[in-house]
């Protein structure tokens, strides 16, 4: 019998996703918003793995079973859950209420992708470099919006479009993400993977000052408030895991004074393309700016959630009347508002499992590629909880979902791959997606 693990289909199909991802449309006038556009791509991404399934349904696909049965435990521990909260808040579910009971399901799909199709360590490393590639696309795509020759395929891929009233929001560095935040989102872990790379030497030096100053530079047109906060304070605490790391230190003042040059140098042009007091009104106004106040009263309601209704939440319905707020904002909102302490610290169970795993490929993997990578992913994924939340819900956002759990997947996959060659796992402790056919021995 032929293994799927490791073979050059599992790479083929994990290639084939990453450019769907980065090359599926946000075609807002076609699916009448970003919001249908984003169940369709979900849609797509589950019918491809199936897919990928029944075709390479000959192939063993290995995985720890108890990887496997603890995931899929945990997914339908949450569904239960959300749907308990909504009952007992005794509302009638609307389609988005339904929505956000079953949301855990879509994560497990992401999730478990690099585990139904797990890659070698170099095949990983090939699509970490592929990741940092299609950076690279983004940044060329998003200078499309400056050519109005070029719009009608640029609107294809925005969320705001060419027509937009605010124009400024349409010249907004958003590559094929459709948002500047979820594209935000996306370079954080190519600048994370540069300024680790410092201190692994991966790549000359100079090669990866070029890099990190191209990437601050398209950070800071996307003028995403939390990307921007986001990426300054996890700059911060790399140098604080780097410490002693003098490239690191050098690398991180240059991007700070390079942003500032790019900030200055926005200040000559119409507000019409870039409007920094977008940002600007944020540091000047403090929690007085629009968007704050939107976000603190978000969150006092969300305390008062925590503690009126503790430990459950108000449910996905009851949430939206009794908040008054035409859309809830931040992460801390969207699982304390709705499922309560007890819903945020099921959110957090994956989130510190991953953390943990990345933080202990990072100390000890013995491949610096490997470990680089690994160690960027640390710092994305506590990124969200600590900074990004506060700003929005990037991990359930367009684009930012699928990339936020399938790198999740693969710290995951990273993991089993060590323990597997260690023999912590054989023929018996893995899962046949084909029972009726037998391993050789």
């Amino acid at each position: 019998m032929k293994t799927m693990e490791g073979s050059r289909i599992n790479f083929n199909v994990h290639a084939v996703f990453w450019l769907l991802l980065a090359f599926y449309p946000a075609a807002r006038d076609f699916f009448s918003g970003v919001s249908a556009a984003q169940r369709v791509m979900h849609a797509m991404f589950l019918l491809y793995i199936v897919t990928c399934i029944i075709i390479h349904g000959n192939y063993r696909i290995s995985m720890r079973r108890n990887i496997f049965e603890l995931a899929v435990t945990y997914g339908l521990v949450t569904m239960i859950y959300y749907g308990l909260v909504t009952l007992y808040n005794g509302m009638q579910v609307t389609g988005v209420g339904l929505v956000d009971v079953f949301r855990p399901f879509i994560y497990l799909i992401y999730f478990l992708f690099p585990l139904l199709f797990p890659l070698t360590e170099q095949q990983f490393k090939k699509i970490v470099t592929l990741v940092l590639l299609l950076g690279i696309v983004q940044i060329a795509f998003s200078l499309f919006v400056y050519s109005s020759a070029l719009w009608p395929i640029v609107n294809f891929y925005k969320g705001r479009l060419s027509d937009d009233i605010l124009m400024f929001q349409f010249y907004r560095w958003s590559g094929t993400f459709g948002f500047p935040s979820d594209l935000a989102f996306f370079l954080s872990f190519i600048l994370y993977f540069l300024l680790l790379s410092l201190r692994s030497g991966l790549y000359p030096r100079a090669a990866v000052f070029l890099g990190i100053m191209a990437v601050v530079g398209a950070l800071v047109m996307t003028l995403s408030r939390g990307g921007l906060g986001t990426v300054a304070v996890m700059m911060i605490f790399v140098m604080v895991m780097l410490k002693g790391t003098r490239g690191v230190f050098y690398a991180t003042l240059v991007a700070a004074l390079f942003a500032i040059g790019v900030f200055g140098a926005l200040q000559m042009f119409e507000r019409q393309m870039f409007d920094i007091s977008y940002i600007s009104q944020l540091l000047e106004q403090g929690v007085e700016a629009r968007s704050a106040t939107h976000r603190v009263t978000e969150l006092n309601f969300a305390w008062k959630t925590i503690v009126e209704s503790f430990p459950i939440g108000l449910g996905p319905d009851r949430a939206r009347t009794e908040t008054g707020l035409r859309v809830i904002e931040t992460l801390y909102g969207h699982h304390l508002i709705k499922w309560g302490i007890a819903g945020f610290l099921l959110y957090l169970v994956p989130v510190v499992y991953c953390a943990t795993i990345a933080y202990r490929l990072w100390k000890t993997h013995e491949d610096r590629f490997i470990a680089t990578a690994t160690g960027a992913l640390l710092i994305l994924i506590i990124s969200v909880p600590l900074i990004f939340g506060i700003s929005n819900t990037i991990n359930d956002r367009f684009k930012g979902l699928p990339f936020y759990y399938i790198m999740m997947g693969y710290l995951v996959m990273l993991d089993q791959r060590r323990r597997m060659r260690a023999g912590a796992a054989g023929d018996a402790d893995s899962i046949l997606l084909r029972p009726d056919v037998l391993p050789e021995r």
